[in-house]
């Protein structure tokens, strides 16, 4: 099975951010791991509105993957802002479980936005 470059380089970023994540957290205080998600969330939709913008460089043929991606994305987006908002407010009792469900929903954006990247390498 031949796997492209490309999905190999995403699965690279991918796997070095977990590891990088798993390394932080364990030394964050509740206040700076906020801090972290908020700052990542809105580096990754700026990169979003970036990659939106470009959709009339791809090509004819990957348009509707194209768009369909975008669509996922942005729903994607929704759900992890929703994820910010409930890690937000988590109390201590429910602190670790918003801080997993937000880590995963955000590693799973992120998965999607460098898959849409993708068609501009």
């Amino acid at each position: 099975m031949n796997i492209p470059n490309t999905i190999i380089q995403q699965q690279k970023k991918l796997l070095i951010w977990k590891l990088t994540n798993i390394k932080t957290k364990q030394t964050m205080t509740r206040e700076e791991f906020k801090e972290k998600a908020k700052q990542g969330i809105d580096e990754l939709f700026t990169k979003i509105d970036e990659l939106e913008k470009k959709k009339d460089d791809v090509t004819d043929d990957l348009k509707n993957s194209y768009n369909d991606q975008i669509s996922e994305l942005n729903k994607r987006k929704e759900e992890l802002k929703l994820k910010f908002l409930k890690l937000m407010g988590a109390t201590d009792q429910d602190w670790e479980e918003h801080k997993n469900s937000f880590d995963s929903t955000y590693a799973t954006f992120k998965e999607g936005y460098y898959k849409l990247s993708s068609f501009f390498k």
